[in-house]
């Protein structure tokens, strides 16, 4: 069998791309959207990047048109009838695939070839949705599809060595490389990919490190051309969500569990830039996209890590985000300086409180340094010392308490002992 027209449902993100490196390679190429609005824009997003191309050099203003021609953008599927691949990128929802693949078995040829582009779904399942599981495959590309040269084509049990064959050989006609895969969930990249943004999410969200110093390890450390936060964004937090749940689902192992942090996001409606198959998305605030607008071709987001000067220094231009970086380092200063404050405040008045107690102790003991036992002497022991000493040649000490007049008796005879009338008052 041999591939002469595809079909794409689907015009966003990852559909918009199939279609124009399908219809570059000069295969007429129909997209389906579910509304005109949605499928205008997807092919203006097409025309834009071809036009980027043309401004650059990379191809002629006749080339582009040739590719624009070889694409027809409908909204209906009887349209795709007479098309011998048909590659379904709708959002990665399972009822959503479900009631889809049922109305493209209706609608197409018996020899004609559904693949479908999940990154996570189980490909036999999909395939018990239509008539034709024989025919049916996994056709994972990645983003952005013109430039990554990268295609999973996943077989199931089911899936006939002809139809493998004729899906393998027009990924060639389209300037892919093939990789060859069973299928399980996440299939080969996604299996170790998602582990990893997710634990890039964990250790942001612990604290660990800021956003740009994880991104900014794994660039210098490994030589990745983005960080695993910069590429959660441009993939989609709902859609790293998403794959993360089906993934959990499948395996119960704790590295697929979507972190708290994603979750939050996703429920709060920043999904950053992420679209889905009908081209609607949620807000594009998520790791480091703040603002809104139309999504750029995929080279502009790779010139993201844009060259600053000739001899290739890279330095991501976000004044936006270093200004609230300052910001918050000013108040986590602030924060600092005020305990360190009230730490020296609370140590100035402990210092205070004991010189005061001193001046205190001084002024009982008349001017000296008190004893350690001057404040739990006997009174026994303050008039037997009385008695011994003839106080008459000493002044009294001022602020002292002069000592009593009372006498005792002795032990012995029981004769009254009298004090010196020296030191009654």
């Amino acid at each position: 069998m041999v591939i002469r027209k595809v079909g794409v449902v689907g015009c966003g993100l990852m559909g918009s791309g199939i279609a124009q490196v399908s219809a570059q390679a000069g295969f007429p190429t129909v997209v389906r959207e579910i509304n005109a609005g949605a499928l205008e824009k997807g092919l203006g997003s097409i025309r834009r990047f071809l036009q980027g191309g043309v401004d650059k050099g990379k191809m002629t203003a006749e080339s582009m048109q040739q590719t624009l021609g070889k694409l027809e953008g409908t909204t209906e599927i009887a349209k795709l009838a007479d098309c011998d691949l048909v590659v379904e990128a709708a959002t990665e929802n399972l009822d959503l695939k479900r009631e889809l693949l049922g109305a493209l078995d209706s609608a197409l040829k018996p020899d004609a070839i559904v693949a479908s582009n999940t990154s996570s779904l189980s490909i036999t399942e999909l395939g018990t949705f239509t008539k034709r599981p024989e025919r049916v495959l996994g056709l994972h590309f990645f983003n952005p599809v013109p430039l990554m040269k990268l295609v999973e084509v996943v077989r199931t049990v089911r899936t006939s060595d002809e139809a493998l064959e004729a899906v393998n050989q027009w990924c060639v006609a389209i300037g892919k490389t093939v990789v060859n895969c069973g299928d399980s969930t996440g299939f080969v990249v996604n299996r170790l990919l998602v582990p990893y943004m997710l634990d890039a999410i964990r250790v942001f969200e612990q604290g660990l490190a800021s956003r740009d110093d994880i991104d900014n390890a794994m660039k210098l450390g490994c030589g990745y051309p983005m960080g695993p936060l910069f590429l959660t964004d441009y993939v989609g937090l709902d859609t790293t969500y998403s794959i993360a749940g089906i993934m959990f689902e499948e395996f119960k192992e704790p590295r697929f569990a979507a972190p708290p942090l994603l979750k939050r996001m996703v429920l709060a409606g920043r999904r950053s830039r992420g679209v889905g198959a009908s081209g609607s998305g949620g807000s594009r605030a998520g790791f480091r996209f703040r603002g809104g607008g139309a999504h750029p071709p995929g080279m502009a987001v790779l010139r993201a890590l844009r060259l600053r000067s000739r001899a290739g220094r890279r330095r991501r231009i976000q004044p936006r985000d270093r200004a609230r970086d300052r910001r918050a380092a000013r108040r986590r200063a602030g924060i600092l300086a005020g305990r360190v404050r009230g730490i020296r405040a609370a140590r100035g008045a402990a210092r205070a409180g004991r010189r005061s107690l001193r001046r205190v102790r001084r002024d009982r003991t008349g001017g000296r340094r008190e004893r350690r036992g001057d404040r739990h002497r006997a009174p026994w022991g303050r008039r037997r010392a009385a008695s011994r000493r003839d106080h008459s040649s000493r002044p009294p000490v001022p602020g002292r308490r002069p000592a009593r007049s009372a006498g005792r008796r002795s032990r012995r005879s029981g004769e009254a002992v009298g004090m010196s009338t020296s030191c009654i008052t």
